[in-house]
């Protein structure tokens, strides 16, 4: 297991100075490699970042909203769905049989949102799936 080391001030985030190089002054940077999920304040002083918590243990990605319905990608065991995130978090289902594990991008346009995984495509209207237009 590798060793964290315990810092509690530093000098700034370094993302430019190599790693190897020597500081001038007494106080350390702190490298971005090194910095996980952590906050510098104007003291120096370095804080835990506030966390995320967990609101699902599905196989969830592609997450989206832009002004109309929010869409989420879930893996079943042999596919991919599509499903709208209700206000109260409950899912209802979009478009199933997508393949499982690509992710989705996603484009709102007006009313609609257009989606694809590079293999299947399609627009959702009012909560409903359908082909792409071919003009």
């Amino acid at each position: 297991m590798p060793t964290i080391p315990i810092i509690e001030k530093c000098a700034g985030i370094n993302n430019i100075i190599d790693v190897k190089r020597p500081t001038l002054s007494g106080a350390e940077h702190l490298y971005v490699a090194e910095a996980v999920n952590v906050d510098v304040d104007d003291s120096g002083g370095i804080s835990v970042r506030c966390g995320r918590d967990s609101i699902s243990s599905t196989d969830s990605h592609s997450l989206f909203r832009d002004g109309g319905d929010c869409l989420v990608v879930q893996n079943r065991t042999s596919d991919s769905v599509i499903y709208k995130l209700q206000a109260d978090f409950t899912l209802t289902g979009v478009r199933s049989g997508l393949t499982k594990g690509n992710r989705v991008s996603f484009c709102q346009v007006g009313e609609k949102t257009y989606y694809s995984n590079n293999v299947q495509n399609g627009v959702i209207t009012a909560g409903v799936s359908t082909a792409w237009p071919d003009k």
